[in-house]
C-alpha cells in the first residue's frame, strides 16, 4: 500500500471425490476367501469433500508502533456414505427387516397364526451431510524490537458452526402409513421442537437419524512485556491470556425402536433424545500465563527458564446413556477443561564457527483433570465417551543436534526422554441419583483410569 502498510489475501478452494473404501477383507460376509485388496459391499461408498477459504493479514505501523490484523473465513461442505449391511446381520437385524406374528397379532387382535414371518432385503448404508463455517478474527499491536522495554497487545475473537446430520438406512420393512396397519414400520423425524437440519418426516428405510448442530465461539485479550535487566544479555518475559469459551449443542437422536405397527407417521417415541431439552450450553473463561527468563551467557550461548499454563476447552457426549455398571453410572452428557502446567529449563548453543547446533530442554510438567475416551461395550454401553479424571506428572529431557560437515552435508539427529506417572486414584463415580453409590466411587469395578503410578498411555519412555 505505502511504505508502511501492506495487505496480504489468499483464496484456498478444493473438491475432493473419492470413491470405495480404506480397508480389506479377507473374506465375504459369506465365508468366501476374497483376493487381495477386496471388499464386499452391497451399496455404493465415498468421500464427497468442498470447501472455500479466505484469509487475510494487514500490516502497518502508527508511529513507532508495529499493527497485524489477521482473519480467516472456511466454508466446507461433506457428504460421505458407506455400506452398512454387516450392522443388519447383528443382533437387531430381524427387528428393522423382518416382520414379527406375536406383535402383529397383539395389534390386530387376530391370532399370531394368522400371520407369517416375512424377511425383506437385508442391504443397508449410512450417509452423512456436514454444513462446516469458521471464521476468525486477531489483532496485535506491539513495540519496536530495539526498545529496552518491549510489548505486545492483542485480541482474538473465533466463531465455528457445524450443521451435521447422519442418516441410517437399515429399515426394509413396509412403512406404516394407518393406525392397526401390520408388519410395517413407521417413519420417523427429528424430535418435535428441536433443532433441525432436515425437518419433517424422513424416508421409509431410514431406522436412526443423528441432527446435530454444534458450535463455539470464543474470545480472548493477551498482553506480554519484555524487559532488558542487561540489555543484550538477560532478558524477563511475562504475559497473561483471557480467554472466555463458550460450547453450544443442539438438535435430536432419534430412533425406530417402539415403531414397529406404530400407526401413521411420524413414530412417537423418537421424542426421548430431544437434545435442546437438555440445555448443552457451557461457558469456560479464565487467565493463562507465562514467564520466561533468557540469559545469553555469550553470542553464541544461551540459556532459558519457562513457566506456562495451557488449557483444552470442554465438550459433550453424545447422549447420556444407561444406567450401567449395576444401574449406578450413566455416560456423561459433559466433560470440562483439562489444564497444564510447565516448568521448563532449557539452552540454545551454537560451536565452532555456527557450523555444530546443540539445542535441549528439561521440564515438569503438571497435567491435570485430563480428558479420557472411553469404549467399553460389555461395562457401559455401544457408544465412546469423553470424562474428566486422572492427574499426571511428566519428567523429561530432549536434544536436537545439527552439524553442518560441509557445505552441501548436513547430519541431524534430536532424542527425548519421559518418564510420566499418575499422581491421583480417581474412580468412576456413581451418577444416578437414588441409587446406592450416588456421588461415590464405583469401587466394586475395575478401575478405567488406571492405577496410581501408572504411566500415560502412547508415551515411551525413550
Amino acid at each position: 500500500i505505502n511504505e508502511d502498510w501492506n495487505a496480504l489475501v489468499t483464496q484456498a478452494y478444493q473438491n475432493m471425490n473419492a470413491q470405495g473404501v480404506f480397508y480389506q477383507e479377507p473374506f465375504s460376509t459369506d465365508g468366501v476367501p476374497l483376493p487381495d485388496l477386496s471388499v464386499t459391499s452391497f451399496n455404493p461408498n465415498y468421500d464427497k469433500d468442498r470447501f472455500e477459504d479466505t484469509s487475510w493479514t494487514l500490516n502497518g505501523k502508527v508511529g513507532d508502533l508495529r499493527l497485524v490484523y489477521t482473519g480467516g473465513y472456511l466454508v466446507r461442505h461433506v457428504e460421505q456414505e458407506g455400506d452398512y449391511t454387516a450392522y443388519t446381520r447383528g443382533y437387531y437385524a430381524d427387528y428393522y427387516q423382518c416382520t414379527h406374528p406375536a406383535t402383529d397379532a397383539k395389534v390386530s387382535g387376530q391370532p399370531a397364526a394368522n400371520f407369517a414371518e416375512t424377511c425383506y432385503s437385508p442391504s443397508a448404508y449410512w450417509r452423512n451431510t456436514q454444513t462446516l463455517t469458521h471464521q476468525n478474527h486477531e489483532i496485535r499491536i506491539s513495540t519496536p524490537d530495539d526498545w529496552q522495554v518491549r510489548g505486545i497487545l492483542g485480541a482474538y475473537w473465533e466463531k465455528f458452526e457445524l450443521d451435521d446430520n447422519t442418516d441410517w438406512f437399515y429399515k426394509s420393512l413396509p412403512a406404516c402409513t394407518a393406525a392397526g396397519q401390520t408388519g410395517c414400520m413407521t417413519d420417523i423425524q427429528p424430535a418435535p421442537g428441536s433443532t433441525a437440519n432436515n425437518p419433517g418426516t424422513r424416508p421409509d428405510n431410514e431406522s436412526f437419524l443423528d441432527d446435530v448442530q454444534r458450535a463455539y465461539k470464543q474470545y480472548a485479550f493477551f498482553g506480554s512485556v519484555d524487559y532488558d535487566l542487561i540489555p543484550k544479555t538477560l532478558t524477563l518475559t511475562a504475559g497473561t491470556r483471557y480467554y472466555n469459551f463458550q460450547n453450544t449443542e443442539t438438535g435430536s437422536n432419534v430412533y425406530s425402536f417402539g415403531c414397529y405397527d406404530g400407526g401413521p407417521p411420524p413414530c412417537a417415541h423418537e421424542d426421548g433424545n430431544d437434545i435442546n431439552r437438555l440445555g448443552l450450553n457451557s461457558t469456560y473463561s479464565g487467565f493463562k500465563s507465562r514467564a520466561n527468563m533468557t540469559w545469553h551467557v555469550t553470542p553464541d550461548v544461551m540459556v532459558y527458564y519457562t513457566w506456562s499454563q495451557g488449557y483444552r476447552p470442554g465438550g459433550f457426549n453424545r447422549s447420556s446413556n444407561g444406567p450401567y455398571l449395576g444401574g449406578e453410572f450413566k455416560t456423561p452428557q459433559a466433560f470440562t477443561p483439562d489444564e497444564l502446567t510447565n516448568n521448563e529449563l532449557g539452552w540454545k548453543t551454537e560451536w565452532f564457527d555456527h557450523t555444530l547446533q546443540f539445542n535441549g530442554a528439561v521440564y515438569h510438567e503438571q497435567w491435570n483433570n485430563v480428558q479420557l475416551q472411553f469404549f467399553d461395550p460389555g461395562a457401559t454401553g455401544n457408544l465412546s465417551f469423553v470424562t474428566n479424571g486422572a492427574d499426571y506428572a511428566v519428567q523429561g529431557l530432549e536434544t536436537q543436534l545439527v552439524w553442518r560437515v560441509t557445505h552441501g552435508l548436513t547430519i541431524q539427529g534430536s532424542a527425548s526422554w519421559n518418564r510420566s506417572y499418575q499422581t491421583n486414584s480417581p474412580y468412576l463415580i456413581g451418577n444416578v441419583p437414588g441409587s446406592a453409590d450416588f456421588g461415590m466411587p464405583l469401587l466394586n469395578t475395575a478401575n478405567p483410569y488406571g492405577k496410581q503410578g501408572s504411566h500415560l498411555a502412547n508415551s515411551p519412555p525413550f
